[in-house]
């Protein structure tokens, strides 16, 4: 007997999905009306600490634990090559949800750092780990970032800013809080027609030039399933 599990499932899967696609735009909005900092609580109270919250959904916890680890190596590779001083250097980490760029910058001996992200969610927990680093809910693409710092990552992050304006604001933003000298670690698919939902927007390198135009940008290389790349603030 054949089983019609298989084809229905494929014609059941796209009915689904655009059904969740059309309810989070109820809900969050979308383009300028879009509420990350609401899209995000939600996420984030429901996942917790599990990958699958600032990950992907719909892999498996083990299927993203192994994705991460290989992004760790990545970004401490791409730090490393710049030739940061990870124990002298004062960092800021935008979208440090679950803290997992926090845990990867102590176990390379950073001792300042300061984390921020749109929903405050997790802090409290991230406080209690990570007793001798900073967290505070601040939203980069609407908020002045407070101090100036060495070192600026923002990993998975700018293409959940999804109004030009507002992508605009948070790039000089970050520019004018970065130390002459200091290093912009960033990630993005590159590629203007990858995505382009009520949550996700994305950008080619040019957007980028356009926000750092005197700025040294460094060859980019695979990142997740998009690519990390610096850009060096001149002194």
């Amino acid at each position: 007997m054949v089983s019609i599990k298989s084809p229905l499932r494929k014609i059941l899967h796209p009915i689904r999905k655009n059904a969740i696609t059309i309810g989070n735009r109820l809900r969050y909005g979308q383009g300028a009306t879009y509420r990350p900092d609401k899209y995000w609580n939600d996420r984030l109270t429901q996942y917790g600490f599990d990958k699958r919250g600032v990950g992907n959904i719909a892999q498996s916890v083990e299927e993203n634990n192994q994705v991460y680890t290989e992004a760790r190596n990545t970004f401490l590779a791409v730090c490393q090559e710049s030739s940061v001083d990870f124990n002298q250097t004062r960092w800021l980490d935008i979208g440090c949800g679950t803290g997992f760029y926090a845990s990867a910058l102590q176990s390379a001996g950073v001792k300042d750092y300061t984390g921020v992200d749109i929903t405050d969610t997790l802090m409290p927990e991230l406080r209690r780990q990570y007793s001798d680093y900073h967290f505070e809910k601040l939203d980069v693409s609407t908020q002045e970032i407070k101090g100036r710092y060495d070192a600026i990552i923002m990993i998975d992050v700018t293409q959940h800013i999804v109004d030009p304006e507002k992508f605009s604001y948070a790039m000089q933003n970050i520019h004018q809080h970065l130390n002459n000298g200091g290093i912009f670690v960033v990630t993005s698919w590159l590629d203007a027609s990858a995505r382009d939902s009520f949550y996700e927007k994305s950008r080619s390198q040019e957007a980028y030039q356009r926000e750092f135009p005197n700025e040294v940008f460094s060859q980019s290389r695979p990142f997740r399933d998009k690519h990390i790349f610096t850009i060096h603030k001149s002194i």
